[in-house]
């Protein structure tokens, strides 16, 4: 139950943060890039940020990334932003760059987003990120609201 509750609130985060308003052509980029995206692109996303992740400096000692398949990985996030742009919503891009600079970034962010949420609906990773919860004091927890 503690699981359940706890992916839940971590869903409803992720939900919220992909929800915000935007102007129409900000839509429009956001969901031609989406429809753009196959599996093997989700796949690689999914990659990129994890090796991307992995150079953070409280996360480097435990990993042993080859720099090569780093490089690798870079070089297909490249090709595919490229691809998105150029060749499966340049219209869009246009669009969004004249209405509102901002918007390329967030269609970026959109990209972003769904990898990571790629992440997130892997029964493994929801396991691995719900572990804590058996370490949790409920006790300790419901006293800070008991007045």
């Amino acid at each position: 139950m503690k699981k359940a509750v706890f992916t839940a609130l971590f869903s409803f985060v992720i939900t919220t943060m992909t929800c915000l308003p935007l102007s129409a052509s900000a839509q429009d980029l956001n969901t031609c890039f989406i429809d753009s995206l196959n599996g093997k692109d989700r796949k690689e996303l999914v990659k990129w940020i994890y090796f991307s992740m992995s150079a953070h400096p409280e996360l480097e000692s435990y990993t042993n990334i080859p720099t090569a398949d780093m490089q690798n990985s870079y070089q297909r996030i490249g090709d595919l932003f490229t691809r998105l742009f150029v060749e499966d919503c340049p219209n869009e891009a246009r669009a969004v760059r004249q209405a509102d600079p901002q918007g390329l970034k967030k269609a970026f962010e959109v990209v972003v987003k769904i990898a990571i949420r790629d992440m997130l609906i892997e029964k493994g990773v929801r396991t691995a990120v719900n572990n804590y919860s058996s370490f949790v004091d409920q006790e300790k927890i419901k006293g800070v609201f008991v007045e």
